[in-house]
């Protein structure tokens, strides 16, 4: 019986200890949702996303020169550059997180916008003349305040 007295007391210090630590863990962070990061955090570069864009706008369809390739968040205004010599309209192409929509027009007297679905694919572009008295154009993009931009501007004749 002596023997038994002695050894309750040991299991209790060594058990205890470890109930306790084993409830202070994070536990499976996968299997919850708030754990996970945003698609914006997923994304957070978009390498693949301005290159893709830079491909399409610099190859033989468009043959455009890339004045700018602009990453944010929510609705933004985005300066660039004059037009090279000879290039007479400003184009862009646009990829956004989320679910909703796009909408970009070069701010202008002469309204020039396009609007498409937010996707990760840079499959929309849009090409307009330039007002003459533009000296540094720049382009508006409305979306959701949550959505991530890539956008890439650049210069067409």
């Amino acid at each position: 019986m002596e023997k038994n007295k002695k050894v309750l007391p040991l299991l209790t210090a060594i058990l205890l200890p470890t109930f306790v630590l084993a409830g202070c863990t994070d536990g499976d962070k996968a299997s919850d949702p708030s754990q996970e990061p945003a698609k914006a955090e997923l994304h957070q570069d978009g390498a693949e996303i301005f290159e893709q864009q830079k491909l399409n706008v610099e190859g033989p369809a468009m043959s455009g020169v890339v004045l700018k390739q602009f990453n944010g968040m929510g609705p933004s205004i985005i300066q660039t550059e004059p037009l090279p010599e000879g290039y007479t309209q400003l184009g862009w192409t646009v990829a956004c997180t989320g679910a909703g929509e796009w909408r970009a027009s070069i701010v202008q007297k002469e309204p020039a916008w396009s609007e498409s679905a937010c996707s990760l694919e840079p499959l929309t572009a849009a090409t307009y003349l330039l007002d003459e008295s533009i000296n540094e154009p720049a382009l508006e993009v409305k979306v959701e305040d949550d959505a991530q931009i890539w956008v890439t501007i650049y210069a067409a004749k």
